[in-house]
């Protein structure tokens, strides 16, 4: 029982004697300063023994330095120096002093970067990614550095081909937009197998509200294997334009490029057809400003 009563006594020397103020310091010992509930140099509210928090700040926002409700770097107690941005340029309502957010956006939701409704990411105000099969590409120099030239792409678009050996066999396109015009790469069978085309191709285009367009192609200026082009020129009447007005009016299209001119018989001997799913398009050419040149 003495024991146990001397334990006691030790304790009560050890640990219930320890004063605190009435803000619940420790006025003296190891723990002097030290805050008895949040075991911290600051109380519940975030102030320490003096009254002043991690930013030096008290509770009526008066800096312990300055004497003044800024800090010596000119920022009051929410942050914000005298008018009323925060350390990263923006105001309580999110905006910097031109009016955008700390991701672009302006009140209207326009991206500053791209003048569109999406940023470089394909992400909307609210960080919603945009739904399309397109994807944005970068030219490259020498270096294999990125240039600031980019360019529109969608790969692996499926469909079929016939001649006069094969019926519906697979077919793959690609299709690349750039400040030229359009370049349509066929592959035939399996993607990766490029397919052989003549110098003469024609495109037909069906459109959802069943209208249907028809574009001479070109077998592009580098002679790239297996591609055939659309270019936006005068000598075309801009066609470019024309194309890109048809394909952002449309959620998908259907195409079919005619290919291997056969002179005896004047017809094409070689068909390709695809289905485009075109929806993003005009969001996504906004956003890398992409005009054609006109030649």
């Amino acid at each position: 029982m003495k024991k146990y009563f001397f334990l006691l006594i030790s304790f009560v020397i050890l640990f219930g004697c320890s004063k605190v103020d009435e803000r619940g310091f420790y006025v003296e010992g190891k723990n002097k300063n030290i805050h008895k509930i949040t075991k911290t140099e600051y109380d519940d509210n975030g102030y320490n023994v003096s009254g002043f928090n991690e930013d030096g700040f008290n509770s009526d926002g008066i800096h312990k330095k300055t004497n003044t409700k800024y800090n010596e770097e000119g920022f009051d107690l929410t942050g914000y120096n005298e008018i009323g941005y925060d350390k990263e340029g923006y105001d309580a309502t999110g905006y910097d002093k031109k009016g955008f957010d700390h991701r672009g956006f302006n009140q209207k939701r326009i991206h500053k970067n791209t003048k569109s409704k999406y940023d470089e990411e394909l992400r909307d105000y609210e960080g919603n990614k945009l739904v399309t099969d397109f994807e944005i590409g970068d030219y490259v120099d020498e270096w294999d550095e990125k240039t600031d030239k980019q360019f529109i792409y969608q790969i692996g678009i499926q469909g079929s081909f016939s001649n006069n050996a094969t019926y519906n066999s697979d077919a793959f396109l690609i299709l690349i937009i750039d400040e030229y015009g359009f370049r349509f790469k066929i592959n035939k069978y399996s993607l990766g197998n490029i397919a052989h085309i003549g110098d003469d191709a024609h495109l037909k285009i069906f459109t959802e509200k069943k209208e249907k367009y028809y574009f001479n192609l070109l077998y592009g200026d580098s002679h790239e294997r297996g591609t055939v082009s659309l270019y936006n020129s005068e000598k075309n009447n801009n066609a470019g334009n024309k194309l890109m007005k048809i394909l952002t009016e449309c959620q998908t299209v259907k195409i079919i490029i005619e290919c291997d001119l056969n002179i005896n018989y004047g017809a094409y001997e070689t068909e390709y057809k695809f289905q485009i799913n075109t929806s993003g398009l005009k969001e996504i050419s906004q956003v890398i400003n992409l005009k054609f040149k006109t030649s």
